[in-house]
């Protein structure tokens, strides 16, 4: 779960820069979707 609250840390920092790479690794492992602009449920 630290490695998934590290993640959203990061695109919450880096924005659109890494927002492709990191939101299909969020979606992966969680099992839901994480809109970048939109701080996610679970987190």
């Amino acid at each position: 779960m630290a490695n998934l609250l590290q993640i959203h840390s990061h695109m919450r920092e880096k924005g659109t820069e890494i927002e492709n790479s990191q939101r299909l690794v969020v979606q992966d492992q969680s099992g839901h979707h994480c809109l970048l602009q939109q701080p996610c449920p679970r987190f």
